[in-house]
């Protein structure tokens, strides 16, 4: 009830308790941003991501806490497309870009929090795509323990492991491409989605 009240009278605001910066959280997750309809795409996603920004930039800390404590439940796709209208397809998306952002404000407590839930099968898809999202120069050493374990990994994961550790490697060239090297000589070649993600990292093998 509570969160189909703020659906229709919610209002932009400094939060005053953790459980008001919750509710703002899910009410952005499952309704998007408040934009106008007329406004070109390009103003529209620059105003979407400047609300993420408003909205993490509060308290990057409690907002990993919040969104963590959020996917820890195993019920939590029900619970809030219960409320979700256009958003119900993209939950996890959303919260993986918020998680992104919050791993760019708050690279130490991502790490302390985040970081370890990556050993979760359930939650892995999820927050590797948060990883993916930020443009921390940290992605590469968050993601370092599936180097050598990119086969246990699915397609989407694997692509989301070679797309971070490839757009991190204007900071550290040399040991990016040591590391898609190893990751493509592991791979098997039907593994099509993640050859193509590393080819676009590294120049193709000669024959």
């Amino acid at each position: 009830m509570i969160l189909r009240l703020l659906r229709w009278f919610y209002k932009p605001t400094n939060f005053t308790s953790q459980d008001d910066y919750r509710l703002e959280i899910l009410h952005y997750i499952q309704n998007g941003p408040f934009l106008n309809g007329r406004e070109s795409i390009e103003a529209t996603l620059d105003k979407e991501d400047k609300q993420r920004h408003d909205l993490v930039e509060q308290d990057p800390q409690s907002c990993i806490k919040i969104l963590t404590d959020l996917i820890s439940s195993p019920n939590f796709h029900d619970e809030l497309s219960n409320y979700a209208f256009h958003r119900q397809n993209g939950l996890d998306h959303e919260i993986s870009i918020l998680l992104g952002i919050c791993a760019d404000l708050d690279p130490q407590n991502f790490t302390a929090i985040v970081v370890p839930l990556l050993s979760d099968h359930q939650q892995r898809p999820l927050l590797m795509d948060a990883i993916g999202f930020s443009n921390s120069p940290h992605r590469t050493q968050w993601l370092s323990k599936f180097f050598d374990k990119v086969n246990e990994l699915s397609d989407d994961e694997a692509a989301t492991l070679v797309c971070a550790i490839g757009e991190n490697s204007e900071n550290r060239v040399e040991e990016s491409r040591r590391i898609l090297q190893k990751i493509r000589a592991t791979t098997p070649h039907g593994r099509t989605e993640v050859h193509n993600e590393i080819d676009l990292f590294l120049p193709p093998i000669e024959n």
